[in-house]
This record gives C-alpha cells, sequence and structure tokens, in this order.
C-alpha cells in the first residue's frame, strides 16, 4: 500500500525531473490491475512523462532536444507502456532533465530523460508484472484487432510461469481457440485442474467447439465424458456444442439421442438445439427427421423462431413437398417473422422442384413487392423453378433481368437457363447461352456441357456435340455419366455407332456405371447402325448388371431386332419379358383373360404384331385344352405415334389378312377404335392350324 501511495504521489508531481522507470520498479507490487491503469492514466492526463521498456535488455535511450520535441530511439515495444505518437511538436518551457537511475534487475545505471507532451498506454505486461493486464481485457482489444496469436504467446508465458489467474481461463480458452490452437485449450483446463480450482461447463464447451472445428472429434467427446464424470454441471449451450461436434464428425443418430438424453437430464432443449439438428439432417438427405424435430419442438412447448421455420422449408424443398414448405411459409407470416432472402429462396427452391413454376414466380414477385432485392440464389431458384415448368421466355426474361441489375450470374444460373431453352426446343439459343457463358467468363461446369451437348442432340447438330464433349477433356472438365450418355446418343444420331460403342466401352476404363439411359443412347446407336446382335447383347448385358429395364429400352431393342433374322422370334421373346415387367402390359392380357378384349392402343406397330401373334397362340392352346376360342374385340385406337389415321388398324387388320387362312376383320360402326375379328374366319384359321405350333413369321 505504501508503493501504491509513493506511484500515485509521484504521478501527480508537478515536478519534470521525476524516472518513470524508477516508478515502474514499484509496479510488480501492485496486485490489482486497476491500480495501474489509473496510474497510467494519470501520467496521461499530466502529460508528464513517457517511457519505454524493451522486453529483453529494459534499456531505451529516449533524446529530447530543449528547442523540440522528443524522439524515440526505434525498438520493438514489447513491455508495459508505449508511447502514442513517436513525436511531439510541442515547445517546452524548459528542457528536460537528465538523470541516472538504477536499472531493477540489473542495477546498471541508465540514462532517463522526460518529455512533457508524451502519453503512454497499456499494451500489455511482461511476464513479471503479474495481473498488471487482466486477460479478459487482452481477449476484447484483441477481438477488434484480430490478431490473436501475438495475444495467444502472452497467455502462453502466464501459463508457463504459473501466472495465469483462474478467473481468466476462459479468455485464454478464447485466445487459444481464436488463434487455432486447440491443443492448448485443453491444456489450460489442465492447468485450472491441476491448481485445484472449479471449471464450469463454459470451460468445457469452448474447449470442445475448439476442438471440432480441427476435426478433434473423438478428443471433443474425451471431454464432454470428463465433464460428466467430474459432475461438471451441463447446461443447454454445451449439450448443443456436442450436438454440433457430432453432427460435424456426420453422426447424426449420436447427435439426436444426445438431445433425447437432456430430456433425461433435465435440461430442456432450445430452439438452437433443434435448429442445428434440422440443418445436419436436411443436408444429409434425411429431410424427414427433420420435419420430426420441427413437429417435435411444438409438442415440446419449444418457441419456433425464424431459423427453424427456414429449416423446415429447407426440408420440404429437398423432400419435394413443396405445398407443406407454403404452408410453413405463410405460418411464419402469420406469426409475425421476418421473411428473408434465404427463406424466400428455400420456398421458391420447393416449387420449383414440386413442378408449380407460377407459385414460385408469385412468391418472387412478392419478394420484390417487400423491398427485398434478389440475389443470385433468388433468381437462380426463380430460373429453375422456369426450366422444370418448360417457362423458356420468363427463364431467360430474368436472365436478362439479372445482367441489367448488375447481379452476378453464376454457372447454375445459366446451366438452368440452357436447359429451359432445351426443353423448350430453343436448341439454338440453349448452345447461344453455353457459348455466352465461356465469353463472360462464366465457368462451365459438366453439367453446364452435358446440358449443352443434349440440347445439341436435340438440335441434330451430333457434331457440334461432339465438339463440345471433346472440349470438357481439353478443359480439364469431369465427364461424369449424364456427359457420356449425351455424347453416346449424339455419336448415334451421326450413324457413328462405332464411336458410340468406343465411349460405352472406355466408361469402365474412367471407373464409370453405365445407367438406364447409357445402355439406351448405345441400344439406340447399334439400332440406327443395323446392329442387332450388338443391340441384344447389351439388353442382355443390362440384365446381368442388374440395371433397370425401362420402356424405351424395350422399344429401341424391339426396333434393332426388326432389322435381324428370325426377328419375330427375338421379338416375341422381349415382349414377353415386357409383358412381365411393366404392370400396364399385364394388365392387358388380364383384361383379355376376362373378357376376350385385347387392348393395344398404347402399343408400337412391332409390339401389336408381337401382340397378335401371342393372340393366335394363346386361342391354339385353349382349342387343344377344349377351350372355347373367342376373341370380342382387339382395341386400337389411333396407335402409339399415330398423326393423322389409326395406324394399329391398319397394321392389325394387314396381318390378319396375311394369315393362311385369312381373318377379316372390321371396325366397329360404334366405335373405330375398336376392331372386331370374323368369328367364321377365326374358327377356320384355328382348324386348320390346330394340330401344329403357331409359327410366328406365319401371316406377317
Amino acid at each position: 500500500m505504501a508503493m501504491a501511495a509513493t506511484i500515485s504521489r509521484l504521478s501527480y508531481s508537478k515536478s519534470w525531473n521525476r524516472c518513470p522507470r524508477c516508478l515502474l520498479q514499484a509496479l510488480p507490487m501492485l496486485k490489482d490491475g486497476s491500480k495501474y491503469r489509473r496510474y497510467v492514466s494519470n501520467m496521461n492526463r499530466e502529460r508528464r512523462a513517457f517511457w519505454a521498456l524493451d522486453s529483453k535488455s529494459r534499456t531505451n535511450d529516449v533524446q529530447h532536444s530543449p528547442g523540440g520535441g522528443a524522439r524515440i530511439a526505434p525498438i520493438e515495444l514489447s513491455g508495459i507502456v508505449k508511447v502514442k505518437g513517436q513525436q511531439s511538436t510541442h515547445q517546452s518551457r524548459s528542457s528536460a532533465t537528465s538523470r541516472s537511475c538504477q536499472d531493477a534487475d540489473s542495477g546498471v545505471p541508465v540514462k532517463c530523460t522526460l518529455g512533457p507532451k508524451h502519453n503512454i498506454s497499456v499494451v500489455d505486461a511482461p511476464v513479471s508484472v503479474k495481473k498488471m493486464i487482466s486477460v479478459k481485457k487482452m481477449a476484447m482489444a484483441t477481438k477488434s484487432t484480430g490478431n490473436y496469436r501475438k495475444a495467444a504467446l502472452k497467455v502462453d508465458s502466464l501459463v508457463a510461469n504459473r501466472s495465469l489467474h483462474s478467473s481468466d481461463a476462459y479468455y485464454a480458452i478464447i485466445i487459444y481457440k481464436q488463434s487455432r490452437q486447440p491443443e492448448k485449450c485443453v491444456q489450460v483446463l489442465e492447468y485450472i485442474q491441476e491448481k485445484g480450482e472449479k471449471l464450469t461447463a463454459y470451460h468445457y464447451a469452448l474447449c470442445i467447439a475448439a476442438l471440432s472445428t480441427h476435426n478433434k472429434y473423438s478428443k471433443a467427446y474425451a471431454l464432454f465424458e470428463d465433464m460428466q464424470t467430474r459432475g461438471v454441471v451441463l447446461d443447454v449451450a454445451t449439450y448443443t456444442t456436442v450436438v454440433q461436434m457430432l453432427l460435424k464428425a456426420r453422426e447424426l443418430d449420436a447427435a439426436s439421442e444426445i438431445v433425447y438424453k437432456m430430456a433425461t437430464d433435465g435440461c430442456k432443449p432450445n430452439a438452437r438445439t433443434y435448429t442445428v439438428l434440422m440443418a445436419a439432417f436436411s443436408r444429409a438427405g434425411r429431410w424427414d427427421d427433420a420435419l420430426r424435430f420441427f413437429g417435435e419442438m411444438e409438442s415440446k412447448c419449444v418457441t419456433r423462431d425464424a431459423i427453424a421455420y427456414s429449416s423446415a422449408i429447407s426440408a420440404c424443398h429437398k423432400g419435394g413437398h413443396w405445398e407443406r414448405a407454403i404452408v410453413f411459409f405463410d405460418e411464419m407470416g402469420r406469426k409475425g417473422f421476418k421473411r428473408d432472402m434465404t427463406t424466400y429462396s428455400a420456398a421458391i427452391s420447393a416449387c420449383g422442384k414440386g413442378h408449380n413454376w407460377r407459385k414460385a414466380i408469385e412468391l418472387f414477385d412478392e419478394m420484390r413487392k417487400n423491398g427485398i432485392r434478389p440475389n443470385m440464389i433468388a433468381y437462380s431458384a426463380a430460373i429453375s423453378a422456369c426450366e422444370k415448368g418448360y417457362q423458356w421466355t420468363k427463364a431467360l426474361k430474368l436472365l436478362d433481368e439479372m445482367t441489367r441489375k448488375g447481379v452476378k450470374q453464376d454457372t447454375i444460373v445459366y446451366s438452368a437457363a440452357i436447359s429451359a431453352c432445351d426443353k423448350g426446343r430453343q436448341w439454338g439459343k440453349a448452345i447461344e447461352l453455353f457459348d455466352e457463358m465461356g465469353a463472360k467468363g462464366i465457368k462451365r461446369n459438366t453439367i453446364a456441357y452435358t446440358v449443352a451437348i443434349t440440347a445439341c442432340n436435340h438440335a441434330n447438330r451430333w457434331e457440334k456435340a461432339v465438339e463440345i464433349f471433346a472440349d470438357m477433356d481439353i478443359n480439364g472438365i469431369v465427364r461424369d455419366t449424364a456427359a457420356y450418355n449425351a455424347a453416346i446418343s449424339a455419336f448415334g444420331k451421326g450413324r457413328q455407332w462405332e464411336k458410340a460403342i468406343m465411349l460405352y466401352n472406355e466408361m469402365d476404363s474412367k471407373g464409370l456405371q453405365p445407367d438406364t439411359k447409357t445402355y439406351g443412347a448405345a441400344i439406340s446407336a447399334c439400332e440406327r447402325g443395323q446392329q442387332w446382335q450388338k443391340a441384344l447383347a447389351l439388353y442382355h448385358e443390362m440384365s446381368a448388371n442388374s440395371v433397370e429395364r425401362d420402356l424405351v429400352i424395350y422399344r429401341v431393342v424391339i426396333r434393332a431386332l426388326a432389322s435381324g433374322a428370325n426377328a419375330h422370334g427375338l421379338i416375341d421373346s422381349v415382349y414377353e419379358d415386357l409383358i412381365v415387367n411393366f404392370t400396364a402390359y399385364g394388365r392387358f392380357w388380364s383384361r383379355f383373360e376376362r373378357e376376350g378384349v385385347l387392348d393395344l392402343h398404347t402399343h408400337t406397330q412391332l409390339e401389336a404384331q408381337s401382340a397378335v401373334r401371342r393372340l393366335l397362340t394363346l386361342l391354339q392352346h385353349r382349342c387343344k385344352d377344349g377351350s372355347p376360342a373367342d376373341v370380342t374385340s382387339i382395341i386400337v385406337g389411333q396407335g402409339k405415334n399415330s398423326v393423322r389415321e389409326p395406324v394399329l388398324l391398319a397394321t392389325v387388320q394387314r396381318q390378319l389378312k396375311n394369315l393362311t387362312p385369312s381373318i377379316a376383320s372390321h371396325p366397329m360402326e360404334a366405335n373405330t377404335g375398336r376392331l372386331v375379328v370374323d368369328r367364321s374366319d377365326l374358327v377356320a384359321w384355328l382348324k386348320q392350324n390346330a394340330s401344329e405350333d403357331f409359327a410366328p413369321a406365319t401371316g406377317f
């Protein structure tokens, strides 16, 4: 106390020849940092002295000119105080008085001078001055500068010298966390534990968050277990930090278990806990769980905030439930929550995914009316909605609006616009937009290239499509399965079946798995090149590789087989597969069994001809069994792909007429889409062919 009084008295002295170095010898005796700061403030107000201390030698030559200001020799300031301003222009009325003082550590006389206009300010304290500046103040000051590394060095010194006070541990951990040194955060915990001081959940939560940031999940979870072992009371913030750590480690189920454990431990989850869960589950594609958590908030009386609603809308978007997204969106408005850009964009995207482009554009316009200026994400969502709704004109209008208003355009925006033009059969415009991307320096990714190749295919510009595909390799763009599919299709349209098969084989060397579209494009290329054997081989390969066959595959294979030898037998075999694997075709034959009516109105001509051959074979078997063989009618309708006349009607009539003996048929008067078979002719044909199996080639 006596020394403190001496310092205070000296700081207010009117004499100009007091040495600040002498005053600083007493600073280690000040246990309260506030007294030190008060002392510094007094010196500044009186403008009496300045002091500079090198952390190593603690010596510094200060020269004062009686006719001018004071100048400090340049040093690396790491002491207690530093000078504000390198030079003073104030004219002193008296010259500085120089005197000799002894250094506190070495006892060596040092020269020290005073200047009347130099202020001093707190920077940081050397290790020898304990508790001169609190770590809390240092953490708060460093927050504005961002130089946490320098602050961490000071904390290192405090820890090394065992002079870090337990009350400063929390802020020491903050400094280490911000300086990206998670291991040292844990060291502070251990340091405080060694001192026998009490640790709180706040200390642990900070360390867990720091370790999680650097993907040290096992160590973070070990701290969580240590908390429970030591009986540290966990609060909702700590639990939420642990949940975030587990979610970051992709341990989603473990994170949800922690939330349920909170209830067991008597700690109620808050909105923040649920929103981080919802966001993580939604990103992982588990949107149904995300919505379950949203519903759980209401059942557990947790107030839903704007972030929770936004997360729910985003989950609905990813789950394809645009109606629920709009319900939550409207509910936000009714509850007075501000719907921002992110919320609107998620709702627009949900509507787009649900193919409700009208509602998407309505929300986009509403956003602008509410004074929210759409950004790139909002425009991208709106253009994508137009693309899915085949509204290419609206998509281009929005793209032009972005250019006029100076909104940045990226790859996703252009890819959606190109796809919109492709779906709108505006293939020339799609290719133009693709070229425009390159001219504007917008990176063209795999999706953009693939969409452009597809547009070229639809425009029958297969050479351009092949050129774009080659550019992908030149520009280092990764070719995925979709890109190969588009290129194979391009070669097929150009009747370059060899190159199409070459690309198909190349996919295996690239580690790419062919999908249904790959096989469809390759088989179609073989069909155009009249390579029915290769087409059939690819068809069987799909079954061996467990690749699903769609209706397009069956039809293109049947077309390919039509040009081969024994075409009818092969086509009929594929048609049998079609009946087995497609419910609609199976229903057609079930109806025939019940009513004697054969429905062919969704069949192609080749399928209809195969169906007639199958019909006659079934009737033959019925005759052998003694069952009645009768056909009430054959439904032909307009026929698949017919334009002006009922194609299937003429096809089936011609097929029946060419049988031996021929079978006459005529359209019903009341319904020209139904063909009535002459019963007497059918009976005559069955009698003549009853003793032998029906040859499929007969009557084609």
